[in-house]
């Protein structure tokens, strides 16, 4: 049996001392994956952990939203340790970015979308939040048309803001020719309502799902899993962080990613093998693996 984890961040802090061996350990478990960046540094370094493994790990590279500002810290807690990281300021250099996508290994774009989950405390010296806002819906925008120019789809991040990501991906699939060219992607790590949900289906775009859907809590996003269509649906780690149910608390790696697959198909009444089988086939047509 075999699964492709279309978001993992093995390029991060957390497996600067392992990484070899994390991904040999998914790879003799039947999991492919997907090494995403969040901004230059660690687009780069998938890239060039991609080029390193080979077969059985490609590259994503992009911007995600909370680098656009300075004083934003994220932080994690896993085996017992503390993981955090504070965001250093950075815009999306698209000659820099292009250099990275001229290896093969690059086959999408991202993370990149909108984030406004840190907005009521927003703390920026440089800007207020509605200008962050501003910055973020301009380079999303600046970003859709990169990955249109380099021909990759895209692997969007978005956190209470999917109505805002919505209408944006809406109006950029229109040219000015009034000719629609739908955006491709996936929208990772969904979190929001059926309803939201439908509108992100409706633009043509996949939906990931993490190790959140195996939480006892998290009874809507089940609900939504069970009812979005399977070959619209892809697996997803987001290692190292949110660790499936049956290893909470401890940091995660690809391999997980198992255990997602053995909720959707609990979910949906279908086999793990149904489940590994369609949503790999799904990513191969995707990213064109």
């Amino acid at each position: 049996m075999k699964f492709i984890d279309t978001h993992a961040h093995v390029n991060f802090e957390a497996f600067k001392n392992d990484s070899p061996e994390v991904i040999q350990r998914a790879l003799n478990a039947g999991v492919q994956m997907i090494n995403v960046g969040t901004n230059y540094k660690t687009s780069a370094r998938s890239v060039k952990l991609a080029e390193e493994v080979g077969n059985g790990m490609w590259a994503a590279i992009g911007v995600h939203p909370i680098h656009l500002a300075k004083d934003i810290t994220e932080e994690a807690n896993f085996n017992g340790q503390r993981y955090a990281f504070t965001t250093a300021s950075e815009k999306f250099d698209k000659r820099a970015y292009f250099q990275l996508a001229k290896s093969s290994k690059v086959i999408a774009v991202g993370e990149s979308g909108l984030d406004y989950f840190h907005l009521e405390d927003f703390r920026a010296t440089n800007m207020t939040a509605a200008e962050f806002v501003e910055l973020q819906k301009e380079t999303l925008y600046e970003i859709l048309g990169f990955a249109r120019e380099i021909q990759r789809p895209n692997i969007f991040h978005c956190r209470d803001a999917y109505d805002d990501f919505v209408e944006l991906v809406r109006d950029f699939g229109h040219n000015e020719t009034g000719v629609t060219e739908q955006v491709r992607g996936v929208v990772h790590c969904f979190t929001g309502t059926m309803k939201q949900a439908e509108k992100i289906l409706d633009l043509g775009l996949s939906i990931g799902f993490t190790g959140i859907v195996t939480f006892p809590n998290a009874q809507e996003l089940q609900e939504i899993a069970r009812q979005v269509p399977l070959d619209r649906i892809l697996l997803e780690t987001d290692c190292p962080y949110l660790a499936p149910q049956p290893v909470r608390g401890k940091r995660n790696e690809p391999m997980y990613v198992r255990y997602v697959a053995e909720k959707i198909a609990e979910l949906k009444e279908l086999t793990i093998e149904e489940v590994a089988e369609t949503t790999r086939q799904n990513a191969i047509k995707l990213f064109r693996l």
